[in-house]
Formats: structure tokens, C-alpha cells, sequence
């Protein structure tokens, strides 16, 4: 299975501790597609539809409603954990996303 950027996918997060995100949940990919190819890992945002408006918690196209992407939740995780892909962010999307993780992070 090829796995990309900005791909959403449907991913077992359990077994999680303490107020990490759990149960089988869409995610977003937010690692590139060069570790993507080369690791047996990806890096993955939680979806969750529970909105809170929180800055680092962009409002985002899901493959069923809007939804928020839980950059705070951010993990690596076994592409094993991956049950399917269910599409992509779309381009608006994609760059809310690397506007927030830049800031995050840089």
C-alpha cells in the first residue's frame, strides 16, 4: 500500500494511554512522502469531530463531515495499524495544515 501526504486514513490507534486518541479513527498523514516510502512508519494526526476551536486544531474536510485534525495528538505509527485509505485533503486543506505544523515546529 503506497501511503502519501495528506492522505486520509482509517487507522487502529489502540491500544493508547491516558487522553491519547483512541479507538479506529480517520487520520491524516502529515509525514513526507519521502520517510513515507522509506519507513515502515508514517506520522499520523488524529481526525476527531468534537470541535473545540482551538488554533492548532484546524477545521478540515473528512470523508464524512467536517472535522477537526488533533495536531496536538501527532504520532508515528506501524503502517500495520492502517486498516484502508480513504482519499486525500484537498489543496485548501493540505495548506491550513502545513501552515499550523510549520509554526509548530519551526
Amino acid at each position: 500500500m503506497v501511503i502519501n501526504q495528506y492522505d486520509v486514513v482509517l487507522v487502529n490507534l489502540d491500544p493508547t494511554i491516558g487522553v491519547e486518541c483512541q479507538k479506529t479513527r480517520p487520520c491524516v498523514v502529515v509525514s513526507t512522502n519521502d520517510m513515507n516510502n522509506a519507513l515502515m512508519t508514517v506520522i499520523i494526526a488524529p481526525m476527531t469531530s468534537t470541535q473545540r476551536g482551538w488554533k492548532f486544531r484546524p477545521l478540515i474536510t473528512g470523508p464524512k463531515h467536517k472535522s477537526e485534525l488533533a495536531l496536538d495528538q501527532i504520532r508515528s505509527i506501524d503502517k500495520s495499524r492502517i486498516v484502508k485509505i480513504l482519499g486525500q485533503l484537498d489543496a485548501t486543506d493540505q495548506v491550513a495544515v502545513y501552515m499550523i505544523l510549520k509554526e509548530l515546529f519551526v
